[in-house]
């Protein structure tokens, strides 16, 4: 689910650099259902990250601006088996690599 790719970018992100996520880190997964974030929340504390630095909110990838502040940009995006979900990919696509930094990467 959302949470566990959250975590485990979280996780990399700390081993990449060899220290724990700081107030700059931030690591945000979007999900549509409220029930997954719950489950998901819970997998995220008990990983034992912050919420300020992984959180996940409620949201759909079609229009992310219901989700995130406006002007929110990410140096990386990822999108896992959830792109099969979405009714228009392409639409998805777009919202995700216009929140991208200049030589931000959309894996």
């Amino acid at each position: 689910g959302t949470a566990d790719v959250v975590i485990a970018v979280a996780q990399y992100l700390e081993k990449l650099r060899g220290k724990p996520l700081d107030a700059e880190d931030v690591v945000i997964g979007v999900d549509p259902s409220q029930n997954m974030l719950a489950v998901g929340r819970d997998k995220v504390a008990s990983a034992g990250f912050p919420a300020k630095s992984v959180r996940l909110v409620h949201g759909d990838a079609q229009d992310l601006s219901g989700s995130l502040p406006e002007g929110m940009m990410f140096d990386v995006a990822t999108m896992s088996f959830a792109i099969r979900n979405v009714p228009d990919r392409k639409k998805a696509i777009q919202q995700i690599a216009d929140r991208l930094n200049p030589g931000g990467r959309l894996a």
